[in-house]
């Protein structure tokens, strides 16, 4: 009953072109909505001719004002979360780069919406940074830009990030589809390692927006999606606060912010 009703809530409350008819209690839209909608997923198929009046009488006394049930959780902005991609640095420099599975990586803090889109992300991090590092550097410096939340809104954010006021901890579509990131080639340099990854998330994002029916997507709306993490725990690494060589590398080229 929860998952038909999330589709429910969905169609009622956050799609466009679409309206009830009055006598038959259903969801009027024209052929080309429903084409497009069915692309996207075959479960909305239920929905097509069918009478509202059980999710209206009973479903919504149920479930409307439940935690986590619909697409978001009042007042959420977004979702927070670190991630390590293989990186290929000049041996001098690997020791910091080296993280959490013993190898070469590079650190990124990213934020999505609820629709799995980034909105903002920094990369270019050694792997040894610790994703509280970035994150209190993060919200403490304006030149980045980061989208704040204001009062009363909030950000989930990984458990690998503090417990704070507008950030709830504990709480993957993008790694899934980007295989050259899990292993990055040896003859980029890392400048251009940093490009790639950034690149690959306007990919996301595009595939994301154009209204395709993912495969991917698809997958992880699923109710009983489970995100299975091969980076590991946080657990045990130490916040690597030593300058390194080219401090940052021009760092203010890895802060990317996407409006969208």
């Amino acid at each position: 009953m929860r998952k038909e009703f999330k589709y429910y809530d969905r169609l009622t409350r956050l799609e466009m072109g679409i309206s009830i008819d009055p006598v038959k209690n259903t969801i009027s839209a024209s052929k080309e909505w429903w084409d497009d909608k069915l692309k996207e997923d075959k479960e909305f198929v239920k929905f097509k001719d069918k009478n509202l009046d059980v999710y209206q009488t009973y479903y919504e006394a149920l479930f409307r004002d439940i935690v986590a049930i619909g697409d978001k959780a009042k007042d959420c902005i977004g979702v927070i979360d670190g991630t390590h991609v293989k990186a290929s640095v000049p041996q001098h420099e690997q020791i910091k780069f080296i993280g959490r599975k013993n190898c070469v990586a590079q650190n990124i803090m990213a934020t999505c919406d609820f629709n799995m889109c980034f909105t903002f992300a920094w990369a270019g991090w050694e792997g040894t940074a610790h994703d509280t590092r970035i994150f209190n550097e993060v919200r403490r410096r304006c030149e980045v830009k980061f989208p704040l939340p204001t009062d009363g809104k909030y950000y989930l954010v990984d458990v690998g990030y503090p417990n704070t006021k507008g950030y709830i901890a504990s709480y993957k579509v993008w790694m899934a589809r980007r295989v050259l990131l899990r292993d990055m080639h040896v003859n980029f340099d890392f400048e251009t390692q940093v490009k790639i990854v950034l690149a690959s998330m306007a990919i996301h994002n595009y595939i994301r927006l154009s209204g395709s029916g993912d495969a991917t997507f698809q997958i992880a709306q699923e109710e009983s999606y489970i995100s299975h993490n091969d980076e590991g725990s946080n657990n045990g690494i130490e916040p690597h606060d030593e300058v390194s060589s080219t401090q940052r590398r021009t760092e203010d080229m890895y802060i990317v912010q996407y409006a969208i």
